[in-house]
């Protein structure tokens, strides 16, 4: 690298532009975890409802 080496200013000027959007997911992904678990998405409910019906035939089988 040499003195006209641009890379180093453009680091820091990235890295001060991107610094709000950062913090501010940063404050997101804490609010998120905060929160608790992600609700059940619909592949899951379905999957365990057919779980279920299946366990039910097999004991009515009985």
């Amino acid at each position: 690298m040499t003195a006209t080496d641009p890379r180093p200013q453009l680091a820091a000027t990235l890295a001060e532009r991107l610094a709000p959007a950062a913090e501010a997911l940063a404050l997101a992904y804490a609010e998120d975890m905060n929160a608790g678990p992600p609700p059940e998405d619909d592949r899951a409910l379905a999957e365990r409802h057919r779980a279920r019906r299946a366990q039910l035939g097999h004991l009515r089988q009985l």
